[in-house]
Parts: structure tokens; sequence; C-alpha cells
């Protein structure tokens, strides 16, 4: 069965394979790396699309004032996801050093899970509980304020805690 190339894949081999040329890394290494990096690469930009996609679709169906409360939520859970993505950095690095150890690093994903839930949860039921009055402090206008603190909401029950 034919499968094409990953495009993202070649790109980061390219730039890897580019720096060996130099002198600057090993040829293996670049390879390597390139294995390890773009499953990470293609996670980033699917993110950072799922953001562009909330705003044009907010935009087009519900104008710039949800626009703008949509973007001061993002900025609340913002918090939440930085603390998430924290811990599954470090959480990665475990596994890898467990699984070259020949272990599977089970441990290091099971305290990882309940650590950002311990962080995340209480931060996401105070951002529920308390949506409207966050966005108010980033804006007086009261249709932002409502959209935002709905969007809010909405994103605390849609994943409450990301990582």
């Amino acid at each position: 069965m034919f499968s094409p190339p990953n495009p993202i894949r070649l790109a980061v081999l390219y730039i890897g394979r580019l720096l060996a040329r130099l002198g600057l890394i090993e040829p293996e290494r670049a390879r390597r790396t390139t294995d390890l990096a773009w499953p990470r690469i293609v996670t980033g930009l699917a993110r950072m699309s799922k953001e562009a996609i909330d705003v044009v679709m907010v935009g087009i169906a519900l104008g710039t004032g949800a626009i703008a409360g949509v973007g001061f939520a993002a900025s609340f859970w913002g918090i939440v996801f930085a603390l998430g993505s924290g811990v599954a950095s470090g959480t990665i690095a475990l596994v890898s050093r467990a699984y070259g150890a020949g272990g599977t690093g089970g441990q290091a994903v099971r305290s990882s899970v309940l650590l950002v839930l311990a962080l995340t949860l209480p931060i996401a039921l105070l951002f529920w509980s308390l949506s409207t009055e966050l966005i108010g402090l980033l804006s007086d206008d009261p249709a932002v304020v409502a959209l935002g603190g709905a969007y809010l909401r909405y994103w605390v029950s849609a994943c409450p805690s990301p990582g």
C-alpha cells in the first residue's frame, strides 16, 4: 500500500540534513530528532489552527464583540493550558528516559495525570464559577463580557485538564 511522504517530516529532515552537511550535528542524530520532533510540530500546528478556526467561526456567526470575548477567554484558559502542557512536556522526558532504560514509564504517566488534575481542576472550577467576572476585568462592554464568559465556561467544560 502506497503512503505519500509526510511533508512536515521531510521539511524537518531537510533542515537536519543541512545542519549535518554543515558539520553541526551527526546525520543519524538529525534523523532521530526528526522522527521525535515532527509529531510534536503537527500537534502544535493543530492547536494553533483550532484557535484560528474558533476566531473565524465565532466572528462569522456572532460578530466582533464575540471575537473579543473569545480572545479574553483564551487568555485565561492559557494559564490552565500552560500548566497542563508544562507537566506533559516533563512527562515526555521521563517516559523517554524510562523507555530508553528498558522500562515503560507507566509510573511517570500516572503521576503526571494526577499532578495535572490537581493543578488544573481547581483553576478550571474557579474559571467556570467566575467566568463572567473574570472577563469583566478585561472589558466593560456587556456583550463582550457575556459572550466571553459563556465561551470560557464552554472551554472549561469541553477540556477540563489540557496537557
